[in-house]
């Protein structure tokens, strides 16, 4: 089936191209992007007028928890077309999911490593042989994890004292890890977890800290050693509600967005979607990335660089070099929107249709 998209704005996943443009895809991929009304009569099953509107990379959510299936219809609705879950157990489930191959394109961490001594290991049926304090037994579960398929690490880590994984452990799981050619994700929502995260080397840290501003030093190692930040400010921004007599302040994990930015620091978009008991806030799959989009510019962020966290960098960062970008030979997963978002990136919220794999979402027009 040949789409054809006319005379429409596209964003690549980088820029705004200069013009109008005609664009053809299949369920091959993209197959081409001219300048509307250069090409001769084009054949296709069917034709969308794009005129008002722009065509943007399928969104990539970088940290979701998907606890039933039903989710990943919720974000494909909402534009996302690929998503990290970054908490999936049991390994049943994981494969269930995988095997079922329905709405988003869903990534998994599998189960994250978590210290016996944290609040994560008190998360109702969390798996109790995921929970480690020895260094050895942290290289295994990551042997695990890898055998399992899962595409990166995911590891807890809190200001030492608070019940992260130590130091000693957590960097044996990070040196296994790259060892094994996976990506180490990092849960941190606070400056002594992002140190920690720094040093032993782990490649995304997800979540802002709360408790107090990042060290403009730190920030510079950060910057230096290509670390990502997936703040999830939506997450953040209902945790510190949650927590808000015990001192947090949302302000914090803004401003910490905001100096990471002007530091030059990689930053790409993640909410933290959830639907776990026990849990802070839980944050509704889909509809809240569009929610981070708003708070990712409210943090400093211009409307391009929002749209590029959470497509070509979020592609970028976690190596899928097949999509996040408008670009022939690439996968068509599309999303087109009313106006311009690159001017005012709410303009994401009037999704007109999604494509996932150069086929079109049921729901969307």
């Amino acid at each position: 089936m040949k789409t054809l998209i006319t005379s429409v704005s596209v964003f690549n996943g980088e820029i705004l191209l200069e013009g109008r443009h005609d664009v053809v895809f299949d369920q091959s991929g993209i197959l081409s992007i001219e300048p509307a009304g250069s090409m001769d009569q084009i054949s296709a099953d069917t034709t969308v007028d794009g005129t008002g509107r722009t065509l943007v990379p399928g969104f990539i959510d970088s940290h979701v928890h998907i606890t039933d299936p039903n989710q990943l219809d919720d974000l494909l609705k909402s534009g996302i077309t690929t998503a990290m879950d970054m908490a999936m157990w049991p390994y049943e489930f994981q494969q269930q999911i995988r095997r079922e191959g329905h709405g988003t394109n869903i990534l998994t961490a599998g189960a994250p490593l978590v210290s016996h001594h944290g609040t994560h290991a008190r998360i109702p049926n969390f798996p109790e042989e995921s929970m480690t304090d020895d260094a050895h037994r942290a290289r295994g579960l990551v042997k695990e994890r890898v055998d399992q398929g899962s595409d990166y690490i995911k590891l807890i880590l809190e200001s030492p004292g608070n019940g992260g994984l130590d130091l000693d452990v957590a960097q044996a799981a990070v040196d296994e890890a790259h060892r094994a050619g996976k990506l180490v994700v990092a849960h941190a929502i606070a400056v002594g977890a992002y140190e920690t995260g720094v040093r032993i080397g782990v490649d995304i840290l997800t979540h802002a800290p709360l408790d107090r501003g990042l060290p403009p030093t730190l920030i510079v190692e950060m910057v230096q050693k290509g670390i990502v930040s997936s703040p999830t400010l939506t997450m953040m921004k209902g945790t510190a509600e949650f927590f808000a007599d015990q001192g947090s302040d949302y302000r914090r994990a803004a401003g910490a967005v905001s100096d990471m930015h002007e530091a030059g620091a990689i930053l790409v978009a993640g909410t933290d979607a959830n639907q776990a008991p026990g849990v802070p806030a839980n944050v509704v799959h889909g509809v809240s990335l569009h929610e981070e989009f708003h708070f990712l510019n409210q943090a400093g962020l211009s409307p391009v660089e929002v749209l590029q966290s959470a497509t070509s960098l979020n592609a970028r960062t976690f190596r899928l070099d097949d999509r996040g970008v408008v670009e022939p030979g690439k996968r068509a997963d599309l999303v087109l929107v009313a106006g311009d978002p690159t001017h005012d990136v709410m303009a994401t919220r009037e999704i007109q249709a999604v494509w996932l794999g150069g086929r079109n979402v049921e729901g969307t027009k």
